[in-house]
């Protein structure tokens, strides 16, 4: 099933991203590539520093995303010969959002700009109900209008305000020109760009506006900005002075080529007010709006019908909210999510992340009843690189192998879902807390840490050179287990003994687990103890002269198998003998799954990654392609569907899903506690359920949609 298939040739796509999934990164990222451009033509003489000091002032609203995504185009337009007809339609939508008169008509502005995004990438006379539902929340959320009104409004003001965007094209691309020529002719001192050094960290501080009540008087210098925010452009600040002469004439070639798009700005942007042509904008205000009318034909403010015959139902019906944004360029993410708090897959169907291009594996040896459960589950992930040298062969864990690195000035948690999380070291006393994975980490003393997983759980971890390895868990039930490390390969501790205990007293064994090491320092097996002796053979395990695990053997003599390179893993078959293989793009702890397969063809996927925005292609055994949107931390934000339908979900700053559009329109809204507690439901049909929990985030009380109450209580443990 390995294949040297070409990758697509795909068109520049656009992200369209709940405002607040937005980071300084992207912005970064964005403005990024206009300063590379900047050096490129300019023979490395002139970067965006450099140009905010000279370039002439040129003010627009405060939207920085807007504006880095309008350069953006420039750059494109700039550095094609024969420039795509689309560039331009995308630097018209981008100008909308930036342009700064009329100031009245600012946020209505910067408000169509996503909504036009989205009717480009859609490319249809009608659009999905589930995407006028994100339109209207992104309406409700800036304007709270009508979205019909809106639209219809927009129709006898585009005319203006292209007229305007053509302006302000005109003078982003003839001050770029000009600026660069003033540095290159001699006319700037470089001397006075030193004085800037130290803004950046003001610049941080503003970079990411998105505020069109703000007025940027400068946009060479909020470009700049959002570009040092990130530590990037006081760095390379320091330029040469003396330009040779063959650098100037090609320079100033270079610049000419690029006022000649001035010219053009006017005709080429007029051009998008005709609704005969199917790529104007006018086009895509008129999609918008024949939309919008027939959806709410088909969707009016109906309410739930469900009904008690001796009860009130209530139900009423609750406009939704939720502010997008249009970005071109992001930064690659930086984590995989929860996938208990993803709220839908976040990887295929055999553990392929969408976002990292992980692969991810749990396969369960054995598991002991009792009042702390023991469960030993192996956890493979390809981007454990910190554990090469594991116990249980390169970048396996389990939940009783976790470990806790120091790396620099912070703390890694290498965690038993094969996750990596970030901690600073914490100040003894003052706990660290993870709001989103519902984590608190304490330092208890020099070389002791305590990691709480919400109120069930309790884990302390003890300091050997720069690792802390588990010694004890603790449940809120009163049971336990201690973890001991009497056996050590090249100085270091292995886990020899796992003992289990009841009623907070770990003097009362339940349980007791003893390990086998091999030469190497590799868990051979694990063995159920009693009074001192092993008394069965709970797992095997083999591996090969790279410290992979090669084979596995569980509780009833059933084995797996693997195959690796370079740590990554190609090939595994389940304890039937079915075959699952791998295909990678790198041979690095950060390279990439693109193409997974079973032997008989079938769980067939293949994954392709966008160059500029967090998104990812997947592609089914049959060909069908989905698409899969995410932020920075690797949560999905919208799923482009094979049938051209998306579903969207927008969340709290927790991760917690808040609102659930679906293919077909229809939503769910969701309220959580500070501890992601869910605290009310609001259905499809408007009809809502409410919870309730008690200190220990237990719950006590569900109050459902027909008025039904339903209690619930709870004993000590």
């Amino acid at each position: 099933m390995s294949d040297n298939t070409p990758a697509k040739q795909r068109p520049p796509q656009a992200a369209v991203v709940p405002l607040d999934q937005i980071g300084i990164e992207d912005v970064s990222s964005g403005a990024a590539v206009f300063d590379a451009w900047l050096r490129d033509i300019s023979g490395g003489y002139v970067n965006l520093e450099r140009l905010k000091e000279v370039a002439e002032v040129l003010p627009v609203i405060g939207n920085i995303i807007a504006l880095v995504d309008a350069v953006g185009d420039v750059v494109n337009l700039a550095s094609s010969d024969k420039p795509d007809p689309l560039d331009w339609v995308s630097l018209g939508i981008n100008l909308i959002g930036v342009i700064p008169t009329p100031p009245t008509m600012a946020a209505a502005r910067k408000s169509l700009r996503p909504m036009l995004v989205l009717a480009r990438q859609e490319g249809k006379q009608m659009l999905g109900d589930s995407l006028i539902e994100i339109i209207v929340g992104h309406l409700n959320a800036t304007l709270l209008g009508e979205i019909d009104a809106f639209l219809a409004d927009a129709e006898g003001q585009l005319e203006a305000i292209l007229k305007e965007c053509a302006d302000v094209g005109e003078k982003l691309v003839n001050n770029t020109a000009n600026a660069i020529d003033a540095v290159i002719t001699g006319k700037l001192d470089s001397a006075e760009n030193l004085e800037a050094a130290g803004r950046s960290a003001i610049a941080a501080k503003n970079a990411l506006r998105s505020d069109p009540s703000v007025v940027f008087e400068n946009a060479f210098a909020a470009l700049s900005d959002a570009y040092a925010a990130m530590g990037k452009g006081a760095a390379n600040m320091i330029m040469r002075n003396a330009v040779p002469e063959g650098v100037q004439h090609e320079v100033l070639a270079r610049t000419r080529a690029l006022r000649s798009l001035a010219p053009q700005m006017r005709t080429q942007l007029m051009s998008m007010t005709s609704a005969a042509n199917p790529q104007s904008i006018e086009s895509m205000r008129l999609i918008l709006h024949n939309s919008s009318v027939l959806w709410h034909k088909r969707n009016p403010k109906a309410l739930g019908s469900t009904v008690k015959g001796d009860k009130t139902t209530q139900a009423r019906h609750q406009d939704a909210k939720g502010e997008t944004e249009a970005i071109t360029r992001q930064a690659s993410a930086k984590q995989a999510a929860n996938d208990s708090k993803n709220g839908t897959c976040a990887s295929s169907c055999n553990r392929i992340n969408f976002a990292l291009g992980s692969e991810s594996l749990d396969h369960t040896d054995f598991s002991l009843p009792g009042p702390f459960p023991v469960i030993w589950t192996r956890t493979y992930n390809s981007r454990l690189e910190r554990l090469d040298n594991a116990s249980l062969g390169a970048r396996w864990l389990t939940e009783f192998t976790t470990c806790i690195d120091v790396v620099g000035q912070g703390l890694v948690l290498l965690d038993f879902d094969g996750r990596s999380h970030d901690f600073p070291m914490p100040e003894k006393g003052k706990p660290h807390y993870d709001a989103v994975e519902y984590l608190t980490l304490v330092r208890t003393g020099e070389q002791q840490l305590v990691l709480l997983r919400g109120l069930d759980r309790r884990e302390t971890y003890a300091r050997h050179g720069d690792r802390f390895y588990l010694t004890h868990i603790q449940l809120r039930s009163g049971a336990g287990a201690m973890l001991h490390y009497e056996h050590r390969h090249n100085g270091q501790p292995v886990l020899s003994d796992i003992n289990t205990y009841q009623d907070d007293d770990p003097s009362k064994v339940h349980l007791q687990l003893g390990t086998r090491l091999d030469a190497h320092g590799h868990i051979q097996g694990l063995w159920h103890v009693v009074d001192g002796k092993p008394l069965r053979q709970l797992c095997a395990y083999h591996y090969d002269g790279a410290g992979d695990l090669v084979a596995a053997q569980d509780e009833n003599g059933a084995a797996w198998h693997y195959e690796y390179q370079h740590h990554l893993i190609t090939r595994y078959t389940d304890r039937t003998g079915r075959g699952f293989n791998l295909e990678w793009d790198g041979n690095g702890p950060h390279a990439r799954a693109i193409h997974e397969w079973a032997d008989d063809g079938s769980f067939e996927v293949r994954l392709e990654w966008d160059e500029r925005i967090r998104l990812t292609y997947v592609t089914d055994a049959h060909g069908q392609e989905t698409w899969h949107y995410y932020d920075i931390q690797g949560y999905t934000y919208r799923i482009r569907h094979p049938d051209g339908n998306s579903e969207w979900l927008f969340r709290d700053e927790r991760k917690n899903v808040i609102r659930h559009v679906h293919p077909d329109g229809s939503q769910d809204r969701y309220s959580f506690d500070e501890r992601s507690n869910l605290l009310q439901h609001i259905r499809p049909d408007h009809s809502t359920l409410h919870y309730a929990y008690d200190d220990h985030d237990q719950l006590i009380k569900i109050r459902d949609a027909e008025g039904g109450l339903w209690l619930r209580d709870y004993d000590e443990r």
